[in-house]
């Protein structure tokens, strides 16, 4: 549908627009908190039931958004580019395959095992998910996940990184060592 600007009423009719000729929607950035979040407002405006989720407990991502709108999903990435792989990982590939009507997680998520480099921590309550580099190690016979760190905005992580380890809510992180499994997100591979 291209770039809408900053405006309610441009970001419904283009909704609308899209929506009367697709299966489901995908808008990245302008989903946030406060008086400038016009795509949730813009959404809410759809029809029902609208917006069902407007920020998730992961990162990156929080400022997430799944509506259902004419009985067509929605899904709303954030603006970071990391934060947007993420989201699209979590959620969008999975209602993207569900909709083509392919149901095996094994090519919804591509993975590979391998053996954690480092420590990672995390906060409880939360799932975090970490950019890795993928490195074969040819003494062990097995993949080492290299942890590739940077703030959510950086092009670099996504770059310089094959996959997303997931640390789960419960966690308070993972030991360095472990084995994990990384869902391949394209990167260098």
């Amino acid at each position: 549908c291209g770039i809408v600007r900053d405006d309610p009423q441009a970001m419904r009719e283009r909704f609308r627009e899209a929506l009367a000729g697709a299966e489901m929607l995908l808008v990245s950035g302008g989903s946030s908190v406060g008086a400038r979040d016009f795509v949730a407002r813009a959404v809410a405006d759809l029809g029902g039931p609208g917006v069902l989720v407007h920020g998730v407990q992961i990162r990156p991502g929080k400022p997430t958004l799944l509506a259902v709108a004419g009985g067509k999903p929605i899904l709303g990435l954030p603006g970071h580019p990391a934060s947007a792989l993420v989201v699209f990982a979590v959620f969008g590939r999975p209602a993207v395959a569900w909709l083509a009507g392919d149901r095996d997680e094994r090519e919804i998520r591509p993975s590979v095992s391998a053996r954690l480099t480092r420590n990672l921590a995390s906060s409880q309550g939360r799932e975090d998910y970490v950019r890795v580099a993928l490195i074969f190690d040819e003494d062990a016979r097995e993949w080492r996940a290299e942890p590739v760190l940077g703030k959510s905005g950086l092009i670099r992580t996504l770059v310089q990184g094959d996959g997303l380890v997931r640390i789960p809510a419960a966690s308070e992180g993972l030991a360095a060592d472990v084995m994990v499994d990384v869902w391949l997100t394209g990167g260098r591979r």
